[in-house]
């Protein structure tokens, strides 16, 4: 079985912060890559339900450790496509290699430690965002949350609660 270990590079994409009225504008960092035949999977980056649903706008988050350290996510690579797929996004920035041995099974000759891959990502998307909207634009922080499974679990609902709920799903399908 071969693994692959890959980091999200937020950078790849950047969203406009619309709701600033003054001339400098905010790049959100918001790259994102989809998991191969996988519908709304995307590789260390999750969507921000809560944001969809304010503004009706896909937002993106990635999950960090408690560290502080962004994920590191590794993936199978058994199928060609995948692998395929996952060399494409390393090779064009979308993805940043995590280790030695997945830089190596896409090609990638010189190994940057994915910390310093990260940063030099920022400061290239940073250079480039300036030269569109000008030397007072910046990037704003990468929207991040701490993973998922190092926050406490929610309550078990209680027999009330899931007697009530499962009241309100009857009546509701019968048209009540």
């Amino acid at each position: 079985m071969k693994i692959a270990k890959v980091v999200a590079n937020p950078f790849a994409a950047l969203a406009i912060d619309t709701s600033n009225d003054d001339d400098a504008r905010v790049g959100i960092p918001q790259g994102v890559v989809a998991l191969p035949a996988s519908r709304g999977i995307w590789i260390g980056a999750r969507l921000d339900e809560g944001k969809l649903a304010r503004t009706g706008k896909h937002a993106f988050y990635f999950p960090i450790g408690k560290d502080g350290k962004p994920r590191v996510v590794e993936i199978q690579v058994d199928d060609t496509n995948i692998r395929s797929h996952l060399a494409n996004a390393i090779n064009d920035g979308s993805l940043i290699a995590a280790d030695e041995k997945t830089a190596r099974m896409c090609g990638i000759g010189d190994f940057l430690p994915h910390e310093k891959a990260l940063e030099a990502e920022r400061v290239k998307a940073l250079e480039t965002f300036q030269a569109t909207y000008g030397k007072q634009a910046t990037i704003g922080q990468v929207p991040t949350k701490v993973e998922e499974q190092d926050a406490p679990a929610p309550p078990a609902p209680t027999r009330e609660k899931a007697v009530i709920s499962k009241t309100l799903t009857r009546d509701n399908a019968e048209g009540k």
